[in-house]
């Protein structure tokens, strides 16, 4: 007998259950513009910054791409008053085209260095062919062997990734490693040369 009645209580929550999903369902059928209405006082409601704000946003975040959304929340509010989150930060930026991407890495160089470059490349930019054909170009790479997980991120616009103001010098070879070695020219190149102790610098 219990177990009737737990039944037959059991199929009259359900009938309750099913009225109410097909009143909740057909509301927005038998209340005229009850949809419009809701959708209305959605769109309507107010952005947590303004236009000046936005482009304040803007700004600073091209100008110090390396900061955080929460460190410009935190300017904005000490310049504006206005106490935004970092996901309404990332937003904004969003809509002006800044995404938060890896910055594109480079070996550090020095003014010396970037100087004597410059000068090779003036002085052999109108070689001929015939000329750059006799020429070898040599390249080593060093392949660290430690695994690096520092992950830093810049906001920056399209086609950006290689601005000066977008590029970070990392040294990535503060442990052990190996070094590679090998040559090229226009209608050839050389064996690839490994070397496990890590450099090519010979041995006095």
């Amino acid at each position: 007998m219990v177990y009737c009645s737990s039944l037959a209580t059991g199929r009259v929550h359900h009938l309750h259950f099913r009225l109410l999903v097909t009143m909740v369902l057909s509301i927005g059928e038998t209340v005229p513009g009850y949809r419009i209405h809701r959708q209305k006082a959605w769109e309507g409601r107010l952005r947590a910054t303004t236009a000046t704000e936005d482009r304040y946003l803007s700004i600073i975040a091209t100008r110090n791409g390396g900061a955080t959304a929460s460190q410009f929340s935190r300017v904005l509010y000490a310049a504006t008053g206005t106490r935004v989150s970092r996901v309404t930060v990332s937003k904004r930026l969003h809509e002006t085209g800044l995404l938060a991407r890896r910055p594109a890495a480079c070996v550090p160089l020095t003014s010396t260095i970037r100087r004597v470059r410059l000068a090779w490349c003036r002085e052999h930019r109108d070689w001929s062919m015939d000329q750059w054909a006799i020429v070898l170009f040599t390249a080593e790479s060093r392949f660290s062997l430690n695994t690096d997980s520092r992950r830093t991120f810049i906001w920056r616009g399209p086609v950006t990734r290689y601005l000066p103001s977008n590029v970070r010098e990392i040294d990535h070879y503060g442990g052990g490693g190996l070094m590679v070695w090998a040559g090229i020219m226009l209608d050839g190149r050389t064996p690839l040369h490994v070397f496990e102790r890590g450099t090519v610098t010979g041995v006095r």
